[in-house]
């Protein structure tokens, strides 16, 4: 079954909640009513609160921004004015909240059109575009029948559990080709998974009691056609809703041995079903742009989706003169979420290339990867939508198997199967870019989609129909050098263990640096399980093995990972965080060791603030541990690289630091976002900061 990813429990209850107060897409129940994009003149009066946009996303977000250039908090980030929302719903059923476009989708009558475009904070009103019908699932042949149709499925029987250590060779059975010929067992023999790459799949719905997610990594799901937190069928599903979904997560990061491995089956995923297969129009834009803004707030880095939009619900379609990228509603929010840092990988669609511009949008978006179908010859598959564009830019990016596809069947648990369409190139290709973000860490979405592109088998030429063509995923790995410590894993305790001492010892796996002769320096970063629970982060040298100098708590839930650093401060976090249990009544002892210090807590003297910080934390002053060493300090950037660091001064009060605003080099730091880590011993505390231009 699915693992959920421990670390981000607390963010999936709040990402929930945060989706569902957008309000569910229902039916305003009047057959006249027409779904509206409603744009709005401003933001009413509102202006950008630093602080709280800060606090309010994690760090995921501010490092995937700070890597497009982008990691201020901007208008984007301001919600839609709600007193004009309020006057909005007076006249038509709610869809959606759009910040991003400073825009809501409603249900409108024809009289209410007229209305709601008369009103003098409403710049203008268009359709919603829906899910072009051809656009999903597999090709059809001369006689219209599903080329899938005629495709076998086969049974799987439940593998073993994958060792975590895995750097040698898998059991791709029938998928070895589609990731081989796109290099990606190249960078999996190197133990490159995806890991901690957060994903997200957005389609019909996921089946995700499948086979091929058995050691998922399931970061969040939202059903954005009911409303609701779970993406798998549910009564008034058409029973065929999570085929295509499933089937496309599946490419992209399964792992049953002998029979599917996806390239990134590691990464941390996303679940976002935004297609209702049950009606004629299917599915709405709105969904699309809802999902991209949610995936944003929850530091997602790709984004995939097998689906392009070309008509409205009045029946009228995209003109091959709106496919500019910058016409289409969907397209333009491609272009913030790529702004914001995003990778968006989208399929070019099913609708061949017997004319120029045949491609569906988004797939026209100047920053999309855009990707099209070829065979196991590397020939373009027939149905392989093209460009150019209507402003002339080569369509599709790059391309990807297409063609006897081996995807995850959802008619059963065990079943996988093959499928045609740039539906399944696409998740080869997003999978791939996800191995690219784990290898470079310090490259952006735009890095991973000129890497993907300059290394593509045409680049020298590239056409449409092929774009670049078909991607080398090893190649482009190697455009830089590697500079981050290599991926490693944890050994123990593993996931939900029960552990019977008040101090564990913990083991990992060692890392190399693959750019530097020097050692790495390990941390353990251990945390208790709830709220604001506290966190210790126990330096372990070298060594890959360390016991807890304090008493754990017994009944208590923590958990951990490591933490290897190099020389110059660039930063990999171990692929697993593991939770364990304590139970120290098995223990027999009367009286367990000294209890884990207090946590600590900063106060900043400015936040944002500009040129110095001077920060401090108070402390006991009897506290051994606060004594034992001079507590220390450091800046981070988003990347994880470190900035600037120092010694605190420490007095009866506390401690107490001061960061001049320049980085190690002495040059001062640029604006954007970082984060202050402040250790007293065992003792961690970290705040975000926001540093303005002087």
């Amino acid at each position: 079954m699915v693992r959920f990813a421990s670390p981000i429990v607390y963010s999936f209850i709040c990402v929930a909640a945060i989706s569902s107060a957008r309000g569910a897409v229902s039916p305003s129940g009047d057959a006249t009513s027409r779904p509206h994009w409603v744009f709005l003149r401003d933001r009413g009066a509102q202006t950008v609160d630093t602080i709280a946009i800060a606090d309010r996303l994690p760090p995921e977000v501010w490092a995937r921004r700070a890597h497009a250039g982008a990691a201020l908090p901007c208008e984007d980030d301001l919600p839609v004015w709600e007193p004009y929302v309020s006057r909005l719903e007076s006249l038509g059923h709610l869809r959606r909240r759009s910040h991003w476009l400073n825009a809501v989708s409603l249900d409108l009558t024809p009289a209410a059109l007229a209305q709601v475009a008369a009103l003098p904070f409403v710049t203008r009103v268009r359709p919603v575009a829906v899910v072009h019908a051809a656009s999903l699932g597999p090709p059809i042949d001369d006689q219209g029948t599903p080329l899938e149709s005629s495709l076998t499925s086969w049974s799987a029987p439940p593998a073993g559990a994958p060792g975590r250590d895995r750097t040698g060779p898998f059991d791709y059975g029938p998928s070895f080709d589609q990731v081989d010929e796109i290099g990606v067992t190249a960078l999996h023999a190197l133990g490159f998974y995806g890991s901690r790459v957060r994903l997200m799949m957005l389609d019909t719905g996921f089946r995700k009691d499948h086979d091929a997610f058995r050691y998922a990594h399931l970061l969040a799901e939202w059903d954005f056609v009911f409303g609701d937190g779970n993406t798998q069928n549910e009564p008034g599903d058409h029973s065929l809703q999570h085929h295509h979904g499933t089937g496309c997560w599946g490419v992209a990061g399964s792992f049953a041995p002998g029979h599917l491995i996806g390239p990134a089956f590691d990464a941390d995923f996303v679940l976002s079903k935004t297609e209702d297969i049950r009606s004629e129009t299917r599915a709405e834009e709105d969904d699309y742009v809802a999902a991209l803004e949610w995936a944003e707030s929850l530091g997602v880095a790709i984004t995939s989706a097998s689906l392009t939009y070309v008509r409205f619900d009045d029946g009228f379609r995209y003109g091959y003169e709106q496919k500019d990228g910058d016409t289409a509603v969907i397209t333009r929010a491609i272009d913030i979420a790529a702004a914001h840092g995003i990778l968006c990988a989208n399929a070019a669609g099913n609708y061949g290339c017997d004319e120029a511009g045949t491609l569906g949008t988004p797939a026209d978006a100047d920053t999309i990867l855009s990707v099209g179908a070829v065979d196991s010859l590397d020939v373009i598959a027939w149905f392989s939508a093209c460009g150019p564009t209507y402003d002339g830019r080569t369509k599709p990016e790059v391309v990807a198997r297409g063609v006897l596809t081996v995807w995850a069947d959802a008619n059963g648990p065990g079943l996988f199967g093959y499928s045609n369409g740039t539906s399944v190139a696409t998740p080869l290709v997003s999978g791939a870019a996800a191995l690219l973000m784990e290898a470079h860490p310090d490259w952006s979405a735009m890095q991973v989609y000129d890497a993907l592109r300059l290394t593509a088998d045409r680049a020298d030429s590239c056409v449409d129909r092929y774009g670049c063509g078909r991607i080398d995923a090893a190649a482009a790995m190697a455009l830089s050098p590697l500079t981050y410590p290599m991926p490693f894993s944890l050994i123990s305790p593993v996931e939900d263990t029960l552990v019977v001492l008040y101090q564990p010892t913990f083991t990992w796996h060692a890392t190399t640096d693959p750019d530097q002769a020097d050692s790495i320096a390990y941390t353990l970063c251990l945390e208790e399980v709830f709220e604001q629970g506290l966190q210790w982060e126990l330096p372990a040298g070298p060594d890959t093995v360390l016991t807890v100098p304090f008493a754990l708590t017994s009944g208590m839930q923590y958990r951990w990972h490591v933490c290897a650093d190099d020389s110059v401060g660039n930063r990999r976090l171990s692929r697993e965080t593991f939770a364990f249990q304590v139970d120290g009544a098995l223990q027999g002892i009367e009286e367990p060791p000294a209890p884990a210090p207090a946590p600590l807590k900063i106060t900043c003297s400015a936040n944002p603030f500009r040129g110095a910080l001077d920060f401090r934390a108070p402390s006991a002053p009897a506290s051994a541990l606060s004594q034992s060493a001079p507590p220390t300090w450091a800046v981070y950037d988003p990347a994880g690289r470190r900035v600037a660091s120092g010694v605190t001064a420490w007095t009866v009060e506390g401690f107490s630091g001061r960061w001049n605003g320049l980085t190690r080099s002495g040059a001062p730091a640029d604006a954007g976002v970082y984060y202050l880590e402040l250790r007293a011993g065992p003792r961690v505390v970290r705040q975000t900061l926001v540093k303005l231009a002087r």
